[in-house]
C-alpha cells in the first residue's frame, strides 16, 4: 500500500522532502558523540584560522608603525612566547612566526578530528539507512514488488542512500563550519572597522537571493534525476538479467533505443541541473569580486588619507576573504542538500510502506513447534492481483478443501488460477474476497513466519542464491547434516549430478544457478523443499524442466517422501498430475471437473480433452516413450 498523502508516481512536495530530511537527520542523531567530536574539531580549525589576521595585522604594525612594537610584544606574552615586552622588531616578527606554526599545527589537528569524524558519521548514516532499507524490502509483500521495478529499487538502496549520507553528515559540518567563519569574520570586521563593515554587508542581500533562486529551481530538477535514475536502473538491470531473451529474439536495436531514450532524459536533466550550476557559480564569484572592488577602493583610500592603519586593512581583507568561500559555497551545499532531499523523500516513501497485507485479523495463532494436520480449505474465495484494474479474476467464488495427507493435483491451462492458489497458500497475497484456511483456522491469524515453516515451495522460477550447492539446499534448514543433505538431494534426483561437479556439494553456482540446466535447478531448488520435511509440500509446476525419465524417477521419490504430508501440485502437463490423488481441473479462476486420473478420463471433459492433446502432442514430436508411459496408467 502507498504511504498516505502521496500515490506512486507522484513527486514529493518540498514540505515532504524536508520531512523526510529531517527523518535522515534524526538517525544521524545517534551517533550524537561522533558529530561532538566532529564539531571539536571543526571549532578549533575555525578558532585558529580566525586568529590568523589579527597575526598579520600585527607583523604589518610592526614593519609600518614602530610605536606598535609594543603593542605585538604584550599580545604575545599574553599567550605565553614571550616576556611583557618585546624587542627588536625582528624578534617580535619571528615569535610571530612561531605562534603561527604553532596555530598551524594546532589547526590541523582539529581539521584531522573533523574529517575523520565527518566521514564516520557519513558512513555511519550510510550504513544504517541501507540496512533499515534491506531489511525492510525482506518485511514487505508481494504486491509491493509487483509494481517496484528491480532497477528503482536498486537506486534507492544505493545512489538515494549515499545522496542522503553526505547530505546529513559533510553538508550539516560544512555548513556549521560556514556559520562559524561567517559570524566570526563579521564579528572581527566590526570590531576593527565598523563603517568598513557595513559597506561591505551590502553585497549579501544579493547573495542571499540568488541562492534562494538556485535552491527553489534546482530541487525539482534533482527529483527528476533521481526518478530518471531508477527508471534507467531498471532499463539496464532487465536487459542484463534477460539478455539470452535479447540476443535469441534480436532485441538489441530496441533496446538499446528504449536504454537511450531513458538515458537522454536523465541527460536533459542533469543538464538542467548543470545550466544553473553555470549560472549560479559565476553570480556568486561576481559577488565576490564586487566585495573586493568595495574593500580595496573604499579601504585604500582611508589608508590613503590616514583614517585607517595598513595593518587593520590587511587584517580586514583577510576577513572578507574568509566570507567568500562560505559565499561561493552556498551553491554546492544546495546542490548536495537537494540531492539529499530527492534521496531522502525516496528512501522513506519505501520505509513507509506497510510491512503486511491488508486484512490482518486480531486473533493471532501464538507460534508453535506442533506440526500442523495438513488441511487446506480455499472457502469463496476471489482475488484479482493489485496491479491489475480488478476487473480480471485470477479466482472467483474458488471452494476447494484438501484433506490432511492428500495429494491433490491442480491443472489448467496458462492463466487459469492454478498458480494463484499456490501464492495463497503461501499467503504472498490476501484473498479480496472469501478465506483460506489452514487446519480450520484463516490464514491471516497465523503469524507468516510460523506459516511459512509448515510450507514447503518449489516454484515455477526456481531462484538459486551464487553459494554452495550445499549453502543452496540447505536454504530453509542451515543446520541440516551432510547425511540429510545428501539424503534430500538423493529423493530430488540431483545427487548424482551434484558428486560429478568439480567440489561437490561446495561447488559454487553461478549468478542465478547459472551454470545449472533448468532441470538441474528445478531438482536443486526440489531437494531444498524436501530437506526441510514440511507437512504441506507445495510444487508449482516443479518437474516441468525434467525429462520424462528423471520426472518419472522423481515423482516415485516423491510418492515416497510424500507419506503423511499434504501434497498440492500445480501443473500443465497431465503426466504430472495423473498419480495424484486428486486432479483438480480450473479454468479461468473456477473448477471445472474435479476427480482421479482415470474418473475425469471416463468423464471425456475438459481433462479428457488435455489428455488426448498432449498424447498427440508428445506422439507427434517422436516421445514415445512419454506417451507410452501416460497411456499405460490408464
Amino acid at each position: 500500500m502507498q504511504q498516505a498523502g502521496r500515490a506512486q508516481g507522484v513527486p514529493p512536495s518540498r514540505r515532504d522532502a524536508w520531512r523526510a530530511y529531517l527523518r535522515a537527520m534524526a538517525i544521524a542523531k545517534r551517533h550524537w558523540w561522533r558529530m561532538a567530536l566532529a564539531f571539536a574539531g571543526m571549532m578549533i580549525d575555525s578558532l585558529t584560522i580566525l586568529l590568523v589576521p589579527l597575526l598579520l595585522r600585527w607583523a604589518v604594525d610592526i614593519l609600518t608603525k614602530p610605536e606598535a612594537a609594543g603593542a605585538a610584544g604584550d599580545a604575545a606574552g599574553l599567550l605565553g612566547f614571550a616576556p611583557a615586552r618585546l624587542s627588536p622588531a625582528g624578534g617580535q616578527l619571528a615569535r610571530i612566526a612561531l605562534f603561527s606554526l604553532a596555530l598551524a599545527v594546532f589547526r590541523a589537528a582539529g581539521i584531522y578530528l573533523e574529517i575523520a569524524m565527518q566521514e564516520s558519521v557519513g558512513n555511519w548514516v550510510g550504513r544504517d539507512i541501507r540496512s533499515r532499507l534491506f531489511q525492510k524490502l525482506l518485511r514487505l509483500p508481494f504486491e509491493f514488488f509487483d509494481r517496484r521495478p528491480t532497477g528503482d529499487i536498486m537506486s534507492r538502496l544505493t545512489k538515494d542512500v549515499d545522496a542522503v549520507r553526505d547530505g546529513t553528515g559533510f553538508v550539516v559540518l560544512i555548513t556549521v563550519v560556514n556559520l562559524v567563519m561567517t559570524a566570526g569574520s563579521v564579528t572581527a570586521m566590526l570590531l576593527l572597522d565598523t563603517t568598513l563593515t557595513l559597506v561591505v554587508l551590502l553585497v549579501a542581500p544579493p547573495v542571499v537571493l540568488i541562492t534562494l533562486a538556485y535552491t527553489r529551481a534546482v530541487n525539482p530538477l534533482y527529483q527528476e534525476v533521481e526518478a530518471r535514475s531508477g527508471t534507467l536502473h531498471t532499463v539496464a538491470q532487465e536487459n542484463i538479467s534477460g539478455i539470452r531473451v535479447v540476443k535469441a529474439f534480436t532485441r538489441a536495436p530496441q533496446e538499446i533505443e528504449k536504454f537511450e531514450r531513458e538515458n537522454q532524459a536523465l541527460f536533459t536533466a542533469n543538464l538542467g541541473i548543470a545550466r544553473l550550476n553555470s549560472l549560479a557559480g559565476p553570480a556568486l564569484d561576481l559577488m565576490g569580486v564586487l566585495l573586493s572592488l568595495v574593500i580595496l577602493g573604499f579601504g585604500g583610500y582611508r589608508v590613503a588619507t590616514g583614517s585607517l592603519d595598513l595593518g587593520v586593512l590587511m587584517a580586514f581583507t583577510s576577513y572578507a576573504s574568509f566570507l567568500y568561500w562560505p559565499l561561493r559555497q552556498t551553491g554546492w551545499l544546495a546542490d548536495l542538500i537537494g540531492k539529499a532531499l530527492a534521496g531522502a523523500a525516496r528512501i522513506f516513501e519505501l520505509l513507509d510502506e506497510r510491512e503486511q497485507p491488508m486484512g490482518e485479523l486480531p486473533r493471532a495463532v501464538t507460534s508453535t513447534s506442533q506440526r500442523v494436520r495438513g488441511r487446506l480449505e480455499f472457502r469463496d474465495v476471489s482475488f484479482a492481483y493489485p496491479d491489475g484494474d480488478g476487473a480480471e479474476y485470477a479466482l472467483r467464488g474458488f471452494n476447494l478443501v484438501i484433506h490432511p495427507g492428500e495429494r491433490v493435483a491442480i491443472i489448467g491451462a496458462t492463466g487459469s488460477g492454478k498458480t494463484t492458489v499456490a501464492n495463497l497458500i503461501a499467503r504472498f497475497y490476501d484473498p479480496s474476497a472469501g478465506q483460506v484456511l489452514l487446519d480450520g483456522r484463516d490464514l491471516r491469524e497465523w503469524p507468516l513466519e510460523e506459516l511459512r515453516r509448515q510450507v514447503g515451495f518449489v516454484f515455477q522460477d526456481n531462484f538459486l542464491f551464487s553459494l554452495s550447492v550445499r549453502d543452496n539446499i540447505c536454504l530453509g534448514r542451515p543446520d541440516a547434516d551432510p547425511a540429510q543433505v545428501r539424503e534430500a538431494a538423493e529423493a530430488a534426483q540431483i545427487a548424482a549430478t551434484i558428486d560429478r561437479l568439480p567440489h561437490g556439494y561446495d561447488a559454487v553456482v553461478g549468478e542465478r544457478g547459472i551454470g545449472l540446466s533448468g532441470g538441474e535447478r528445478q531438482r536443486i531448488a526440489l531437494a531444498r523443499a524436501l530437506l526441510l520435511d514440511p507437512p504441506i509440500l507445495v510444487l508449482d509446476d516443479s518437474t516441468a524442466s525434467l525429462d520424462a525419465h528423471t520426472e518419472n524417477a522423481v515423482q516415485a521419490a516423491l510418492d515416497r517422501r510424500a507419506a503423511g504430508r499434504t501434497v498440492v501440485i500445480i501443473a500443465q502437463r497431465v503426466a504430472t498430475a495423473m498419480r495424484a490423488d486428486r486432479i483438480v481441473v480450473m479454468d479461468k479462476g473456477v473448477i471445472v471437473e474435479e476427480g482421479t486420473h482415470a474418473e475425469l478420463l471416463a468423464r471425456g471433459g475438459v481433462y479428457a480433452q488435455l489428455y488426448r492433446e498432449q498424447m498427440s502432442l508428445r506422439a507427434g514430436q517422436g516421445d514415445q516413450e512419454e506417451a507410452s508411459r501416460v497411456a499405460g496408467v490408464r
